[in-house]
């Protein structure tokens, strides 16, 4: 009973933080929309859950699954959401959350692109895909595309995948749920300099 007890305050304020850090969140991806001008729904209708599950798929012995998208704002072309993921990249010794919420950037892109990375600026690269870092070497989008990340440094940790068609880029802040107005725009603006390369 005493555990109880003791317990029970813990998950209550556990729990109430986790709703104040949605809310934060859901409005500032539906503030961001509305400041740029884009569509916004406020749910997926599961097109885009099997869109990201299907494309961005990682072979064992890694894991990787989309879930739970939310709070939707698009231009034409880009969308920046909401999104649940499970990544499993303990094969390479990278330590990850089994679910970290995200907000990320997408977009449809070149059938033969297939990479994986995470860049914590245009030098310190660490690869996922390809295993051969090589042969990126000499690829010419790629080298770009590390051009682009040059001239507009991440303020945090930056993933990046484009497989099978789709371009997805989030970033990793230390605090999940810190996410800035401005970090939002720097995600929206990437996308659209990758996508114009």
């Amino acid at each position: 009973m005493k555990v109880f007890l003791i317990l029970a305050p813990i998950f209550v304020l556990i729990g109430l933080w986790l709703i104040i850090y949605s809310k934060r969140r859901s409005r500032l991806v539906k503030k961001f929309g509305e400041t740029k001008g884009l569509l916004y729904h406020p749910r997926d209708d599961g097109t885009l859950e099997q869109e990201l599950n299907c494309a961005l798929v990682l072979n064992a012995p890694l894991g990787r699954n989309f879930s739970r998208i939310r709070d939707i704002v698009e231009d034409s072309d880009i969308r920046l959401f909401r999104v649940t993921e499970a990544l499993d990249l303990s094969f390479y010794g990278i330590q990850q959350n089994t679910h970290s919420g995200r907000i990320a950037v997408s977009f449809e892109t070149q059938k033969d692109w297939e990479f994986f990375f995470l860049a914590k600026n245009a030098q310190e690269i660490k690869y996922i895909l390809p295993d051969d870092s090589h042969q990126l070497a000499t690829d010419p989008v790629f080298t770009e595309l590390k051009q682009v990340i040059r001239s507009n440094p991440p303020p945090h940790t930056l993933s990046v995948t484009a497989m099978r068609g789709k371009f997805l880029a989030y970033l990793e802040p230390l605090l999940t749920g810190s996410e800035k107005m401005g970090e939002l725009k720097y995600l929206f603006d990437l996308a659209r300099m990758i996508k114009s390369t």
